[in-house]
């Protein structure tokens, strides 16, 4: 009896440990006044020879949110963004939010913002399911840079948003 007491809380305690899962503080997001699932917004810079990264996500209506950063060289990067939904939508809205890190108050700050829209009644003839957009911004200076997706999609009264964000690349 005392033998199986033993397995049973050294068990239970090998259990717990494996099912800790650490969870990260994220920021509140708001558009339209609405409050936007945010992604972990742990920080991770990359070694200097990656050039690139990709954040993915996934929603109800949206199926796939993507992020792309890419460090061309000579201060300049490249971004990308979609926003795929499962059926057709209403209104698709695509933003891009590039942020560099200030090592002075060791968090992100924002550089630029982009913003794409489309609409089912502009193009009726078209179903609206997916949203990609790209940017390239020049003449940065040398720097740590990420990019932040916005993925928001209507659908008659539903509405669905949440963001996405690629990991620091280094600019030179």
């Amino acid at each position: 009896m005392k033998l199986n007491l033993r397995k049973w809380v050294l068990s239970v305690a090998v259990m717990t440990l494996i099912n800790v899962v650490p969870a990260y503080a994220s920021e509140v997001c708001y558009f339209d006044g609405i409050e936007v699932r945010e992604c972990n917004d742990e920080s991770i810079i990359l070694p200097e020879n990656v050039k690139s990264s990709r954040g993915v996500e996934r929603g109800q209506i949206i199926s796939t949110g993507i992020i792309d950063i890419t460090a061309v060289g000579k201060g300049k990067i490249d971004l990308s963004i979609q926003t795929l939904a499962h059926v057709r939508c209403d209104k698709i809205i695509n933003v891009i939010n590039v942020q560099e890190w200030d090592e002075s108050i060791e968090d992100w700050k924002q550089v630029t913002r982009f913003e794409f829209e489309a609409k089912q009644e502009d193009n009726p003839d078209v179903e609206l399911s997916y949203l990609v957009n790209g940017a390239s911004v020049e003449n940065l200076p040398k720097g740590i840079y990420r990019a932040r997706g916005l993925h928001c999609v209507y659908l008659g009264t539903d509405f669905e948003a949440f963001s996405s964000k690629t990991d620091g690349v280094q600019v030179y």
